[in-house]
């Protein structure tokens, strides 16, 4: 538990977190509503349950198998999003004005 409230704590006042909501955060739920603000929060709370507990379960199940499939996930996740984004940046500059 005490773990858990000191990432809660720094949580709270991190000033990145605070600067997001009281800029991206606060015109997005000005923008979409507070139907958009709940299903964020509940997106992250999903993941922030459900991540940690899949791992676990994989941990007990087969430790090496976990840690090979956890980065084979994130190295698969964030080349997709990375060559989306350069696709899109591509897409961006070549575009006729």
């Amino acid at each position: 538990m005490k773990g858990y409230l000191l990432g809660l704590s720094l949580g709270l006042v991190n000033p990145y977190q605070l600067g997001w909501w009281l800029t991206v955060g606060l015109s997005s739920i000005s923008s979409f509503g507070v139907y958009w603000a709940l299903g964020l929060f509940t997106a992250i709370s999903t993941w922030i349950v459900s991540f940690p507990a899949a791992v676990r379960a994989g941990w007990r199940l087969n430790s090496r198998g976990t840690w090979l499939a956890i980065k084979v996930f994130s190295a698969t996740t964030l080349a997709a999003f990375g060559a989306f984004f350069v696709y899109q940046g591509i897409n961006l500059l070549t575009k006729p004005i």
